[in-house]
């Protein structure tokens, strides 16, 4: 049973090693605060953590990522968690919108701004388009199975440096913190 678990997260890194190194293909939203963004460019200069989710199913997962993500990248977390590390870096949750789901997005939208606190506005970047464009993200990032979140640490220059996908784990973090350490983009 040992074997099968490492086995498990040497498959994953296998997987994401294909996107790692290579630039984030551009992507459009709109915040929940209405600002466009288009990753990586508008990102560019900064490091950017995205939290990619294109399915209902994902949703259990990605809020396993939450709390973490929020003593990790956010300024506000920087007093209320002595022993938290704090990078400044972008950070979005990214749900994805395509084919028939676009229908949903509005409403979507519209539970999130009624629902979280308005500091996380800016950190909600909608994705919405063609079932085409799905398509080839999913190629291109590797998202092959849509009941999971996906993660990406791009560099300053939209580089994916690090990937992962599922639930949190402090495993799963760490090498995202050594990078981050390495770079020097604590504050």
């Amino acid at each position: 049973m040992k074997y099968f678990g490492v086995l498990l997260v040497l498959m994953t890194s296998l997987v994401f090693a294909q996107t790692t190194g290579e630039v984030f293909p551009e992507m459009g939203g709109v915040t929940l605060d209405d600002e466009e963004i288009t990753v990586p460019i508008d990102t560019k200069g900064k490091y950017t953590f995205l939290a990619l989710a294109f399915s209902k199913e994902a949703e259990h997962d990605l809020n396993t990522w939450a709390e973490p993500l929020y003593y990790h990248f956010m300024p506000e977390s920087k007093g209320k968690n002595l022993f938290a590390s704090f990078y400044d870096v972008n950070l979005f949750f990214v749900p994805m919108f395509s084919g028939a789901a676009q229908v949903v997005e509005k409403n979507a939208r519209k539970k999130a701004i009624e629902h979280l606190d308005e500091k996380l506005h800016s950190k909600v970047l909608f994705y919405k388009g063609g079932m085409k464009e799905m398509k080839e993200y999913k190629k291109v990032l590797d998202m092959s199975n849509k009941k999971v979140p996906y993660f990406f640490l791009l560099d300053e220059n939209g580089k994916i440096v690090q990937a992962t996908s599922g639930a949190y784990t402090q495993q799963k973090m760490i090498p995202f913190d050594n990078i981050l350490d390495e770079a020097g983009v604590d504050q």
